[in-house]
Parts: structure tokens; C-alpha cells; sequence
């Protein structure tokens, strides 16, 4: 059963037809303004078909710039509600009420994302399917810069067009922003996911060390949005979806190719999604110092992603910590340490130090 929720429309004069801009489509952060926002219809007298949504059509995108969303509370001039995907998940959506009211549409759209790579975070979406004009009233561009704007993403709300333009297809549109979904679902600690990308994916591509090199900039919605990461894990997402059709994944448009999925990074990406990182994982081991006995017990350590490593020592002995990159001191401490995983091998050695007494010692790691 349909939970339909209908809003006062505000109309208007028909307004020329809608703008193809510059860019083809738009996504992510969150602009949080006073009031509802009212999206007129774009045509008081002729209605339009929202898009039946075809999986082939995913890769129709020519190029992706960045942008936010406007709301601080559901536009109004939208039907729609909760509905029950083929696979029995729950997705929520509204479309534009100058589109025809059609359940079985909404229905189609709800298969179509039921369809994707996804978890859980399904039932925690809402979608708006606007026209494209409208989508440029819910959505703003970087730094005002783009403002032609197709789609956004932000607090579990996509809006998308409900149909095609020259620049871009409704479905890829939804794929890419759908996977900014993914990533705010996801963790990175301690980074954020949706500006770096979850933790898989980021660290396949190297995320860290491009971002301390300046050569990425996470979360950057403004004039580097082409060099943001969270623009390359939902691109890569869009691009897997696209791939599964049995395509390649094709250029990129408006990100730069050091965004580009390496030969890891699909696969990053779909563990992400199937099987996500939920922390670090905690080990500890046991020694001893004597009386007579040497005064350092090392430890070597190797993690499979970038992030915090952390090591504590509790003794009867008094006793100080040091981690080591390779023969450097990187962090040390009294009875405690910690330090970040930044690409390379990402192998520390750990030394407990003893500086006076005996006994035994616990030490306890924490990798990511």
C-alpha cells in the first residue's frame, strides 16, 4: 500500500524550456536554508511521463560537476510514498507533480534501485524525481558557478530529473548520487566517507597519500570539486553499475583521471558496499622483562588499509612505547602511542621499552 503525501503546488506561467547547461549533473553536501522550498510545475497545462528506467542507460553521462542540496525540509508539488522493491526492501519516493501521477512509474523507478549494488542503507533513501528545471531550484551549484544543475545528494535525500537531457540520463544521475549514499553509510575512520570514499576503495586508491601530497582534495565542493574523492567513489560506483551491463567504464568527464578506478578499485568498491568496514580490529600479545634480560621487546605489525594505528602497554614494570616506520620514530609515548597509516606497506614495528623493573606486560594494538 501506497503512502501518498501530497503538497500545496505554488503555479506559474510555462517557463521556456528547461536550460541544457553546462554540466550534466550534481551531487552532495548539504545547505541547510529557512523555510520549505517551493518547485513550481513547469508546465501548468501538459503533464509530463517520468523515464521508465533502463539499467543500460546508466552509463549516459557525459559529465558530473558538483553541487548542493537546498533543503531544509521536503519540497512541496510531490506525490508518492514508500514502496516494496521485487527483492521485498522498502525504498522511498516522490516525483514531481508535474509529472502524470502514476504508481506503476514510482514502482519501476524502486525496482530499478532494488536492482543495484546495495546494503541496507536501501530503506534509509528518499528520492525527489524532478524535472530538470526544478532539479535546478532544489540543487545549487559550487560556489555558484554551476547553475544548470541536474541532481544532489545530501542527509539521505537524492534529487534527480525524472528524465533524460542531452548532457545526461536520468539513470546514471541516480547511480552516481546513489553512491554518495553509499559512502555517508560507510565508515573511513578517521576520515569522512563521503568526502574521502569508504575505507576500501579509499585505500586502493591511494587516497591518503594523495591527499597529504595535495594532489586530491577531500570534500572540496568548490573550485577543486574535479579533484574530490567523494566525487570518485561515487563515480566509480556509477561506473560499476554501468559495467555490469557489460560495459566498460567509460571517461570521466568533469573529475580529473587521477580519479580514474584502478585495477583494485572496483572490486575495493564492491566490498565496500557487500561487506563494509565496521573498525579497527584490536590484538594483544604477552611478554616479559627480567632482571638479567634485554630491555626492548619488538613487534612488527602490517595492515591491509589506511588509517589509525594505535599500540598500549600496561606492566608492573615502568615502561614507554615507540612505533617505527621502518628505522624512524613516528609516535612514541608512556605506556601509549598512536600514529596514521598513509599508503606504502603500511608496516610499523612497536617497541616496549623498559626503563626500570621487571615483569610482565601486555601490549594491545589496534589496526585498521
Amino acid at each position: 500500500m501506497r503512502n501518498y503525501t501530497w503538497f500545496l503546488v505554488q503555479e506559474r506561467s510555462p517557463h521556456r524550456a528547461e536550460q541544457k547547461g553546462r554540466f550534466g549533473l550534481v551531487l552532495a553536501s548539504v545547505v541547510v536554508l529557512g523555510g520549505p522550498l517551493v518547485v513550481p510545475t513547469s508546465s501548468a497545462h501538459a503533464l509530463r511521463q517520468l523515464d521508465r528506467p533502463n539499467r543500460a542507460q546508466i552509463g549516459a553521462a557525459m559529465m558530473i560537476p558538483e553541487g548542493s542540496l537546498r533543503l531544509a525540509g521536503p519540497p512541496v508539488g510531490f506525490w508518492g510514498g514508500e514502496y516494496t522493491t521485487s527483492s521485498n526492501e522498502r525504498v522511498t519516493i516522490y516525483t514531481s507533480s508535474s509529472y502524470t501521477v502514476d504508481e506503476a512509474a514510482n514502482q519501476r523507478w524502486a525496482d530499478f534501485m532494488g536492482r543495484l549494488l546495495h546494503g541496507s542503507e536501501l530503506s534509509r533513501v528518499t528520492v525527489y524525481f524532478a524535472t530538470p528545471f526544478e532539479a535546478n531550484r532544489l540543487c545549487s551549484g559550487a560556489a555558484d558557478l554551476v547553475h544548470d544543475v541536474l541532481g544532489c545528494y545530501g542527509s539521505s535525500t537524492i534529487v534527480a530529473p525524472g528524465e533524460d537531457t542531452t548532457k545526461v540520463s536520468a539513470e546514471s544521475v541516480l547511480a552516481h548520487e546513489y553512491g554518495h549514499h553509499i559512502a555517508a553509510n560507510r565508515s573511513n575512520a578517521p576520515w569522512r566517507a563521503i568526502d574521502w570514499g569508504a575505507k576500501r576503495w579509499a585505500t586502493a586508491m591511494n587516497i591518503c597519500a594523495l591527499s597529504k601530497a595535495h594532489v586530491v582534495f577531500p570534500g572540496d565542493e568548490s573550485l577543486l570539486y574535479r579533484l574530490n574523492p567523494g566525487e570518485g567513489f561515487a563515480e566509480t560506483y556509477r561506473g560499476f553499475s554501468e559495467r555490469t551491463e557489460g560495459h566498460h567504464i567509460g571517461p570521466w568527464g568533469v573529475l580529473d583521471t587521477v580519479l580514474y578506478p584502478g585495477g583494485d578499485a572496483v572490486p575495493a568498491i564492491v566490498a565496500d558496499v557487500l561487506n563494509p568496514w565496521t573498525g579497527n580490529q584490536t590484538k594483544s600479545f604477552h611478554g616479559r622483562f627480567t632482571a638479567h634480560g634485554p630491555s626492548v621487546k619488538t613487534f612488527t605489525f602490517k595492515s591491509r588499509f589506511d588509517g589509525t594505528f594505535s599500540a598500549s602497554a600496561t606492566s608492573h614494570a615502568r615502561i614507554r612505547i615507540a612505533i617505527l616506520n621502518w628505522r624512524t620514530v613516528v609516535a612514541r609515548g608512556r605506556g601509549s602511542a598512536h600514529t596514521t597509516l598513509c599508503g606504502g606497506l603500511r608496516e610499523r614495528d612497536v617497541r616496549v621499552i623498559r626503563t626500570r623493573g621487571n615483569g610482565s606486560f601486555t601490549l594491545t594494538v589496534s589496526l585498521p
